[in-house]
């Protein structure tokens, strides 16, 4: 029972690890979503209807800056989480092979990089876009007559800014079906598995580098001719060649 207590402690840190590192593209996406909704609020007519040009230059504009800064974290995540590897790594030798504990500053085992961790993160990213655009599906027909309640107005809001830089063109541009907008929570998902992916391979070859460099300088160290100290001694020191 111990065991498997130590496991479910190890779980449930690994999904909170995930899932504080998708906040922060979490609320870049919804700085993007707010953004958004002020430009087509802006740019709209009496009636409230925008070009379709301003809608797809706003909407594509918005959405790469939420999806470059999502793939910036989960580079660097990706990075981070792969020197923790090699600090878990260290430890599992050290008791294989020494049999003790090695204590290493700041390691923590949920921190340690697995390829599946960035689509964790991706998905809890995305998870206000699905939700989303699945609620917007359902009001569509009373969006679109007017006739939403004050609560589901409310709820509406809420997601369009959680989840705005996805489903705000559908609603702008009018589109037939909402709730195709939650396939967009594929992108945060993608996004993040992919950069996180590639932020630990180079982070790893980061590390192999500089090995190599401090490994090349400590060999071209043993390989200087090593200066002998006589001391001073008369007698002691070689003739030197006229």
């Amino acid at each position: 029972m111990s065991g498997f207590k130590k496991k479910m402690k190890v779980f449930w840190r690994t999904v909170r690890e995930c899932f504080v590192h998708s906040l922060v593209p979490a609320f870049m996406y919804l700085a993007m979503s707010g953004l958004l909704l002020v430009i087509l609020q802006r740019h709209a007519d009496d009636n409230g209807n925008v070009s379709r040009s301003t809608i797809f230059t706003a909407s594509i504009i918005c959405g790469l800056i939420g999806v470059a800064y999502n793939a910036l974290m989960a580079w660097g995540c990706g990075g981070t989480h792969f020197e923790h590897l090699v600090s878990g790594n260290m430890k599992r030798r050290s008791a294989e092979e020494l049999g003790s504990d090695l204590t290493i500053t700041g390691y923590k085992s949920e921190k340690e990089y697995r390829p599946w961790k960035g689509f964790a993160i991706g998905a809890f990213t995305a998870l206000p876009v699905l939700i989303g655009g699945l609620i917007f599906g359902k009001y569509q027909p009373q969006i679109l007559a007017e006739t939403t309640s004050r609560g589901a107005a409310v709820l509406l809001l809420i997601f369009d800014l959680l989840a705005g830089w996805a489903i705000i063109p559908f609603q702008y541009l009018k589109a037939s079906h909402y709730a195709l907008s939650a396939l967009f929570a594929l992108i945060p998902v993608a996004i993040s598995g992919a950069f996180y992916i590639i932020g630990a391979y180079s982070r790893r070859a980061s590390i192999a580098k500089k090995q190599a460099l401090a490994d090349r300088k400590s060999a071209e160290q043993a390989a200087k001719p090593k200066k002998i100290n006589y001391g001073g001694l008369p007698g002691t020191k070689p003739n030197k060649k006229k």
